[in-house]
C-alpha cells in the first residue's frame, strides 16, 4: 500500500475507517452482496440495469481527532465514487453526528449507467491547517463495488475447475486441440479455468475424493494431483508474467503490475517466494526485464521448486517412499 507523506500536520490514516451500513438495490435491501471484511459490495450479482444506495458511515479515532481539531479546527468528511472505465467521478458530503462527534454519515448513490467493471469508494478528511482550507488531513482505506464480474482469483476464492469431454464439439478449442490430455487452463474468460478431460478413462476415479485411499493407489492420487496443480501454477505466472507492464529497453519506463487483477495477485504472491531477499520494486522490475527475457529459464526453475515446496508435492513423495520401505515394497 502506498503512503501518502503531507508536508503539514495530519490526523493519520490510520485514525480514520469507512463502513458502508445499508445496501438498497432498486430499493429493496441487499445485505448479502456486502463483505465488510473484504471491503467490497457485489452488485455484479444484481441484473444488468439497477441504481444502488449505499448508507455509509466514517469513524475516526476520538483522541487523535480532538488532539487534531483543538490546534486546527473542525474536520469535514467527503465520499467519493471513482469509476475509471467510464471515467465517471461523485462526491457526497457527510453529516457529523451532534451526539458522537467522531463520527459522520450519510449516503451515496450508484447508477449502472455509469458504473463498469469496479467502482472504487474513498472517504478523505479534510480541514484549514496553517491557512489553507480544506486539505486533505486523512483517508480511508477504500471499498471496492463490482459492477461487472472481478477478474480476481482472490475474490472467487480459488481457481475454477471445470469437468468437460474434450471432444465435444462445444468444447473449448484448446480442449479440442488436445483432446488425449488430462487437462488444458482455459485463458479465455474473465479469470482462468482448469479443464479436467471427461473422456480420459480412469481420470475422475483417480483424482476423485475418496476416503480410505492406500498404497499405490493413493500414491497415484496424490502424485497426478499434484502434477496437475504443479503444470496449472506455471501455466498461471507465465501468462501473469507477460502482463507486466513496461518496456524493458526502455530504462525511463517504470514497470507496473498487470492490468489484470488475478495476473497481479500471482506475482505477488509468487515472486517474494522466488527471490525473497528483494523487495517489491526491484521484483516488479525483474519481472519486466529479465524474468521476461534471458532469466526466464533460471526465474521459472526457481519458481518450480517454491510451489513443489508449498503445495505440499515434496511431502508427498517422501511420505510415499517412508511408508513403502515401512512396508518393504520395491
Amino acid at each position: 500500500m502506498t503512503s501518502i507523506l503531507y508536508p503539514y500536520p495530519t490526523v493519520g490514516d490510520a485514525f480514520a475507517a469507512l463502513r458502508v451500513t445499508r445496501l438498497l438495490v432498486d430499493g429493496k435491501a441487499k445485505p448479502r452482496l456486502v463483505n465488510s471484511d473484504e471491503c467490497t459490495i457485489s452488485l455484479h450479482e444484481e441484473k444488468q440495469t439497477w441504481r444502488a444506495e449505499l448508507g455509509l458511515e466514517v469513524a475516526c479515532e476520538a483522541d487523535a481527532l480532538e488532539a487534531f481539531e483543538r490546534e486546527h479546527g473542525p474536520v469535514a468528511v467527503t465520499v467519493t465514487a471513482n469509476c475509471a472505465p467510464t471515467n465517471h467521478r461523485h462526491a457526497v458530503r457527510l453529516e457529523r453526528s451532534r451526539v458522537k462527534p467522531p463520527l459522520w454519515t450519510g449516503e451515496i448513490e450508484i447508477d449502472r449507467d455509469n458504473a463498469s467493471e469496479r467502482t472504487y469508494l474513498t472517504a478523505a478528511l479534510t480541514a484549514e491547517v496553517r491557512g489553507v482550507a480544506n486539505r486533505p488531513v486523512a483517508a480511508t482505506p477504500r471499498w471496492t463495488v463490482y459492477a461487472d464480474e472481478p477478474q480476481s482469483l482472490h475474490f472467487q476464492g480459488t481457481l475454477r475447475v471445470s469437468w468437460l469431454d474434450f471432444e465435444a464439439l462445444d468444447a473449448p478449442p484448446l480442449a479440442r486441440d488436445f483432446p488425449r490430455s488430462t487437462h488444458v487452463v482455459d485463458f479465455d474468460g474473465n479469470t482462468p479455468r482448469l479443464l479436467l478431460n471427461s473422456r480420459f478413462d480412469g481420470l475422475h476415479a483417480l483424482l476423485g475424493d475418496r476416503k480410505g485411499r492406500q498404497g499405490v493407489d493413493r500414491a497415484l492420487h496424490d502424485f497426478q494431483r499434484m502434477s496437475i496443480a504443479r503444470a496449472t501454477w506455471l501455466a498461471l505466472i507465465a501468462e501473469a508474467l507477460a502482463g507486466v507492464q513496461g518496456d524493458p529497453n526502455d530504462p525511463t519506463d517504470v514497470p507496473d503490475w498487470p492490468a489484470s487483477e488475478w495476473k497481479t495477485e500471482v506475482l505477488k504472491h509468487v515472486l517474494p517466494l522466488v527471490a525473497p531477499d528483494k523487495g517489491e520494486a526491484e521484483l516488479l522490475a525483474l519481472a519486466a526485464g529479465d524474468w521476461r527475457g534471458e532469466g526466464a529459464g533460471q526465474f521459472f526453475a526457481r519458481a518450480e521448486a517454491v510451489i513443489g515446496e508449498r503445495l505440499g508435492a515434496n511431502g508427498s513423495v517422501r511420505r510415499y517412499v517412508q511408508t513403502y520401505e515401512r512396508e518393504g515394497v520395491k
